[in-house]
């Protein structure tokens, strides 16, 4: 059976710094690790996801909302149909994040429930044996988003990050879902500091 470990937080948290984290230190346990970010823009999916995301109505039409959650998920029903079954895989992002912007962008807790029941129910999406909700201060967040759009030409913010109430939503959607343990077993790692402290910190909890 698949092994997964899923990376979650708001946008500027340090998701992927996390998630190669962890594939170092379960590597260096002997682990084999399989990583991928989601969305996948090169995916089956990844034109229609990318053209969702960046429509002028993107964050105002709640029809849109539900469409492109669909999307998001079967980006990930694809990826998880070609599992192997002898490797850890770590994911930047997995269903926690399409009910937290779900559940931010409608000001409502209640599509959670949809959005488990789509993914892990009908979809049979695997559970994450562990979920790494990353947190970071509220400046380092936004600075974070700030430097990877003026270190990338390729890579301008988007109405989602650019949307600082939404962010802040989002992230009080991740930290509801720690707490009562969406999908699974939840912890909460601070990554505020260097890549050694942060290695540190995964290390103690997988």
């Amino acid at each position: 059976m698949t092994r997964l470990i899923a990376v979650e937080g708001g946008d500027g948290v340090g998701k992927a710094t996390t998630a190669r984290a962890v594939a170092r230190v379960l590597a260096d346990r002997g682990e084999r690790v399989l990583t991928e970010a989601f969305p996948r823009y090169e995916g089956p999916h990844g034109a229609a996801i990318r053209a969702s995301l960046r429509r002028a109505d993107a964050t105002t039409s709640r029809s849109l909302f539900f469409e492109r959650a669909l999307l998001f998920a079967l980006d990930r029903s694809d990826f998880a149909a070609g599992l192997p079954d002898d490797a850890v895989v770590v994911t930047d992002r997995w269903t926690a994040s399409n009910a937290a912007y779900l559940c931010a962008l409608t000001g409502s807790d209640e599509p959670a429930a949809w959005v488990e029941d789509l993914e892990f129910g009908r979809l049979g999406l695997p559970r994450p044996e562990l979920t790494l909700h990353v947190t970071a201060a509220g400046g380092v967040q936004a600075e974070r988003i700030a430097s990877r759009a003026d270190a990338d030409a390729t890579r301008a913010t988007d109405r989602f990050e650019e949307d600082l109430p939404l962010q802040a939503r989002v992230v009080r959607a991740y930290g509801r879902f720690a707490e009562r343990g969406f999908g699974g077993r939840w912890t909460t790692i601070v990554n505020d500091g260097s890549i050694a402290e942060l290695e540190a910190a995964v290390g103690a909890v997988l």
